[in-house]
């Protein structure tokens, strides 16, 4: 008899807990493992893809290059079917902390799905912070705040939860109807993120 088995497994990460310039530990990098088995002529194929899972990267004047180095030798290594980085890029979401997170990224050689965090929209002008708060986001990251990805039947939606004035942790109706939209478009037995 044939069945339909799907299970997700969350691995031993591959981590170096790193200490921060700052004196703080960090993880410096995870990986999680998902298993889908897909019903094909009859017969279960086990297909494994691996994501790895980055956030709060803070790119700025506490950034140590050596453990960035670090990172991108453990996603060679791990050789993952994407790299998912949800903010924050910048510690203050300055130019040239854009910079260094623009350049980071440009070593992945694997696709990627990138959401900006509260840090990475600038605290000064206040003008700006209100009117255009991922500009530069959007200038050196991605040009949009809310993606998708597709890698091996796993969708991953990546959603902006970051409010300029309010604290963030909440979707817009806009956002929950892209949501669905997205959901109801992936392909049937998709792995939904």
């Amino acid at each position: 008899s044939l069945s339909l088995y799907h299970k997700s497994v969350t691995s031993q990460p591959a981590a170096r807990h790193m200490r921060m310039a700052n004196g703080e530990w960090r993880v410096a990098t995870c990986h999680l493992r998902l298993a889908t088995c897909h019903l094909q002529r009859a017969t279960c194929h086990l297909i494994m893809s691996i994501l790895i899972h980055l956030s709060d990267l803070h790119f700025g004047p506490a950034y140590l290059p050596r453990l960035g180095q670090l990172i991108l030798c453990d996603i060679d290594a791990l050789a993952p079917d994407a790299v998912i980085i949800s903010g924050d890029f910048t510690m203050r979401a300055r130019a040239t902390e854009y910079e260094q997170a623009r350049d980071f990224l440009q070593s992945i050689r694997v696709p990627t799905l990138v959401i900006p965090g509260n840090h990475d929209q600038p605290l000064l002008p206040v003008w700006e912070r209100l009117r255009t708060p991922y500009a530069r986001y959007q200038k050196f990251i991605h040009p949009l705040t809310d993606s998708t990805l597709l890698v091996n039947g796993v969708l991953v939606i990546g959603l902006n939860d970051n409010r300029p004035i309010l604290p963030g942790g909440f979707w817009s109706r806009s956002q929950r109807a892209w949501i669905e939209s997205e959901c109801r478009s992936a392909k049937n037995g998709a792995v939904k993120i």
